[in-house]
């Protein structure tokens, strides 16, 4: 099984020749996305999603000072990462 998907990685001529297509309902399904609903359905369909892409989970959370001014206005600027 190793071989064949090694083979079937480094043919580059069958690659080529097939351009886009072994992956074209893939793409076409993400770009027809068009609501949080849809986005939340299509992340929970390994049929759908089989490659499992998390397109909204972040990969961390990071915690953020907000400093506010004397005017009571958040002043994010001087936060940035």
């Amino acid at each position: 099984m190793l071989r064949t998907f090694e083979d079937l990685v480094l043919n580059w001529d069958k690659r080529n020749e097939q351009c886009i297509e072994p992956t074209r309902k893939y793409i076409d399904d993400i770009q027809s996305i068009s609501s949080i609903e849809d986005m939340t359905d299509y992340q929970a369909s390994l049929e759908r999603n089989p490659f499992n892409l998390g397109l909204i989970v972040p990969t961390e959370v990071i915690p953020q000072i907000i400093q506010v001014n004397k005017h009571g206005n958040s002043d994010r600027s001087r936060n940035k990462l």
